[in-house]
């Protein structure tokens, strides 16, 4: 999204105030505790889907939670309103024109009054809702005491390269509103949807895997609306294929990412590793055969995403201790016989001794007595999982192995270098000693 320099004025810088969406939650927030000072009404620009009226629900809810009565989220689609839905409509009574309440004016109670779309309004509305913004009551009718108004709608093509169906608001009417433009972080996104659906969501996963494919400029399918719709697409449409819903949702392209993704080790989270399911089991035999190959083929292999899930599993382990710290009571794997059965099917797919190992150690920094190391954790890990054992002798041996052979190729090079440095040695001097005889 470009933004277009001002000319009118001595800023030469751009004219865009902006800011992301704890700031908006935050400013808005503010003006409602503050109502009474009856500062200009926010009117936030920002493109479509992210987050512009959810935040007002937001903090409505808040507000709700920490008062204990209701703080009301009211939110009018502006471009599909009339001027009497604020004026309210005409009528004669003892030979005076009179006008009635509007319905959508409320005058009791506790909100913020969310006037969306406003640059899509019709004119006649928008010199109506001049009127409101500015005196907070129209022909008679005001707006009630415990209530702020907000406003907001998409960008126009002056700070845009989206190009929306939308108007240039009025002087006057911009001058009675605070403006800013919503940039939203992509990690602010993620956070409101792992709140909301949990850590584990495969969609919130991926979206923490690949950020970027959180569209927050109007120009893709995945902007953050699209990406809840998905989420509870997905949960509505459990018998039907997959790849079907995704892709009415978010297009094809985006679907075909999600599924590349699905298909990578990074998908993996703390539940599947606890379970150590098929998928997972079969993602981390494909690791391990890539891995073999690798080093087989003398390339770089890189461990990064074994060591990744190493750490999702000991932060596990981890924050149950701390809590038993919280407690004051003691944390030891004898009284979790489930947990000691799911780490150890962890190390038993873990097959690489230097991961094994890795894992082990990090487990048992859990412990300051170190001593208590084998009876507290391991030995919990191994009575759980009988045939860790074997496989820790056997992936223990073929490490040996491996060593073994490494220092045996080592000794063959430098025996084989040796020999050459030998032979080039003999070969100067004895043509040192046909020289002498000449």
């Amino acid at each position: 999204m470009s933004a277009k320099k001002t000319t009118t004025s001595t800023i030469t810088t751009s004219d865009e105030a902006r800011i992301d969406i704890k700031t908006y939650a935050m400013l808005l927030e503010n003006r409602w505790r503050t109502r009474a000072t009856k500062l200009r009404p926010l009117n936030v620009t920002g493109h479509m889907g992210i987050s512009k009226s959810q935040v007002v629900y937001q903090v409505c809810e808040k507000l709700t939670k920490e008062l204990g009565h209701p703080v009301t989220a009211m939110c009018l689609s502006m471009h599909c309103m009339e001027s009497p839905d604020f004026s309210g409509l005409s009528y004669i009574s003892d030979g005076r024109t009179l006008f009635g309440h509007p319905h959508l004016l409320p005058k009791d109670g506790y909100g913020i009054l969310f006037l969306d779309e406003i640059n899509r309004a019709p004119k006649d509305l928008l010199q109506a809702a001049l009127t409101l913004i500015e005196n907070r009551e129209i022909n008679g009718h005001k707006l009630g005491d415990g209530w702020i108004i907000c406003c907001a709608g998409n960008p126009g093509s002056d700070s845009s390269d989206v190009l929306y169906a939308v108007k240039e608001l009025d002087p006057a009417l911009k001058s009675r509103l605070c403006a800013y433009t919503l940039s939203p972080k992509a990690v602010e996104i993620i956070d409101y949807l792992a709140t909301k659906y949990g850590e584990s969501n495969q969609i919130v996963r991926w979206m923490r895997s690949e950020p970027q494919i959180v569209s927050l400029d109007g120009t893709g399918t995945t902007n953050p609306r699209a990406m809840e719709y998905l989420i509870r697409s997905l949960e509505a449409n459990k018998g039907l294929d997959r790849f079907t819903v995704m892709s009415g949702e978010i297009g094809n392209s985006a679907t075909v990412q999600f599924q590349k993704y699905l298909s990578s080790p990074a998908s993996v989270d703390i539940e599947r590793l606890l379970a150590m399911d098929e998928e997972t089991k079969a993602m981390m035999r494909g690791f391990h055969d890539s891995r073999k190959k690798a080093l087989e083929e003398g390339k770089i292999n890189d461990v990064s995403i074994v060591n990744s899930w190493i750490d999702m599993m000991y932060n596990h382990v981890n924050n149950i201790k701390k809590d038993c710290d919280a407690k004051g009571v003691p944390f030891t794997l004898t009284d979790r016989p489930e947990l000691a059965r799911s780490l150890g099917r962890f190390m038993l797919s873990l097959e690489v001794f230097e991961w094994a190992s890795a894992f082990t150690s990090r487990i048992g920094w859990l412990h300051v007595d170190k001593e208590r190391i084998q009876k507290d954790l391991l030995g919990p890990i191994l009575a759980g999982t009988p045939e860790l054992r074997e496989q820790l002798k056997k992936i223990f041996a073929e490490s040996i192995k491996r060593d073994e052979a490494e220092v045996a190729k080592k000794k063959k090079e430098d025996e084989a270098a040796a020999k050459k440095v030998a032979k080039e040695a003999t070969k100067e001097a004895t043509k040192e000693v046909a020289k002498a005889k000449k």
